[in-house]
């Protein structure tokens, strides 16, 4: 099934791809944060991947009260990847934005990121995202001041690497031209990392950009989301940063030895450190049997900038069941 809105007759400036797959809790939340952007030239493409709750009808019944400029597929369940392609390759948009199913935008979400790209004449912007949903979503004061931070391509790399402010690929705004150019797309069949793989590859493209220091992204920590049902599939994060490795390296780019060297370890954290928070001890000694973690933590412990990131992986290399414990234990306390 697939409905169309053409809204305003006028090709809109931007595309926001919504993936949606057993969303009926949050979806009419996300909407609504759409209904409540200032900027208002974009259009709406939602992909429900066939969904089995009431998503369907939540949606179908939002969209035919609203006055977005939408389109909407109904496709059978193919995965979150085919889900973001399927919206890449139906935006008509000249910049593309991503918006997950259970998470929001700050009403000036699109207009702050929109003028960082078009006024400053850069390849991308980034901003930070917040846990705070409600806060962000409710945030009445006036526009906030658009902090930026120029950057080039290393610069942008480097800080997309190191997180330094939280930001994900979610909070990215991107040309349409340059995923189109360079045949940038989701990794089908991967269930994790390929959206971070998929930011790498658009910044390897990337001649300048800018990070706006402000939160403008909800992100809802969703208890049913797949992170929070953790696998041993989680590790195909490490197979996408191999691929990263070779696509940095197949383009020439210099900061492929900057990635290689720090990367890899720094997933592997990541996961050690996932497999510990769900107490999943099973995943977290079969990852320290299939990979020399070791090394690899000792390695942050001499490369990482950040100081947590050190710290955690000292730990590991002290006393791996010690680092388990902990993490574990500060995970229970948060939630």
């Amino acid at each position: 099934m697939d409905n169309y809105n053409s809204g305003n007759e006028l090709k809109p400036t931007i595309t926001v791809i919504i993936p949606c797959y057993n969303a009926e809790t949050t979806i009419e939340r996300t909407l609504d944060s759409l209904s409540k952007q200032t900027y208002r030239s974009f259009e709406l493409l939602i992909i429900n991947d066939g969904s089995k709750d009431n998503s369907n009808k939540i949606i179908e019944s939002y969209l035919k009260n609203s006055n977005f400029n939408y389109r909407y597929i109904d496709q059978k369940n193919a995965g979150v990847s085919i889900a973001r392609n399927v919206g890449l390759a139906n935006a008509r948009g000249r910049f593309i934005t991503f918006l997950d199913a259970d998470d929001i935008y700050h009403p000036y979400f699109l207009e702050i990121l929109s003028e960082a790209v078009t006024i400053d004449d850069i390849d991308t912007a980034y901003c930070c995202y917040s846990r705070n949903v409600e806060k962000l979503l409710n945030d009445t004061r006036v526009k906030p001041e658009r902090k930026n931070v120029h950057k080039d391509r290393k610069s942008l790399m480097l800080s997309f690497m190191y997180r330094r402010g939280p930001c994900a690929f979610f909070s990215f705004i991107y040309k349409k031209s340059i995923l189109e150019n360079n045949n940038i797309t989701f990794t089908e069949n991967s269930k994790y990392g390929e959206d971070l793989e998929f930011t790498w590859k658009y910044l390897t493209h990337c001649e300048k950009g800018s990070f706006v220091d402000i939160p403008l992204y909800g992100y809802y920590n969703n208890p049913t989301s797949v992170m929070n049902n953790i696998t041993w599939r989680v590790t195909d994060a490490l197979c996408s940063v191999k691929r990263v490795e070779d696509y940095l390296e197949f383009n020439n780019i210099e900061f492929y030895y900057t990635y290689h060297n720090y990367m890899f370890d720094r997933t592997l954290l990541a996961l050690l450190k996932d497999f510990s928070k769900f107490g999943r001890r099973d995943l977290f000694l079969k990852l320290i049997t299939k990979f020399d973690t070791k090394d690899s933590m000792r390695s942050l412990v001499n490369k990482s900038p950040n100081y947590l990131v050190k710290l955690s992986a000292l730990i590991f290399c002290m006393n791996q069941k010690l680092f388990y414990h902990i993490i574990k234990k500060i995970h229970h306390k948060r939630t």
